[in-house]
């Protein structure tokens, strides 16, 4: 029992591993810096869709992070809050245009959002839950 105990432990270990991190390129002609993580897909519970959250960073506009967001089905993406260990971030109306990516057999809709560093550093920071105060 211990050792199908281990095995399925190194399994869930694995694909945790599996999760690609952030990709930053840095310009040689200018220096600047690009930072992107693709959108990593999640939910609640089995019964809901994956939504994904990615986002992407420049030193060109450093005090910015422009947040992706994919959601399943065909929908429009009007607004974007986030819980972050209580403190509700909401987004501002996106200017971009909720884009509707229909391949099969799954539908995904996706839109930009602008957070600020800030806030971003808070999201980043975020404690998982472990907060009991909220």
């Amino acid at each position: 029992m211990r050792i199908l105990i281990l095995i399925l432990a190194a399994l869930v270990g694995g694909c945790a591993a599996m999760v690609p991190g952030p990709q930053v390129l840095r310009s040689d002609f200018d220096s600047s810096v690009e930072v992107t993580q693709s959108p990593m897909r999640a939910s609640v519970s089995m019964t809901e869709g994956l939504q994904a959250l990615g986002f992407y960073w420049t030193s060109w506009h450093p005090d910015e992070v422009v947040l992706h967001v994919e959601v399943p089905d065909i929908v429009i993406i009007r607004a974007l809050g986030l819980n972050m260990d209580g403190v509700i971030w909401e987004s501002e109306i996106s200017p971009d245009v909720s884009t509707v990516h229909a391949r099969k057999p799954f539908a995904l809709s996706s839109r930009r959002f602008v957070m600020t560093w800030e806030d971003f550093e808070l999201l980043g920071s975020g404690a998982d839950g472990e907060n009991e105060d909220v």
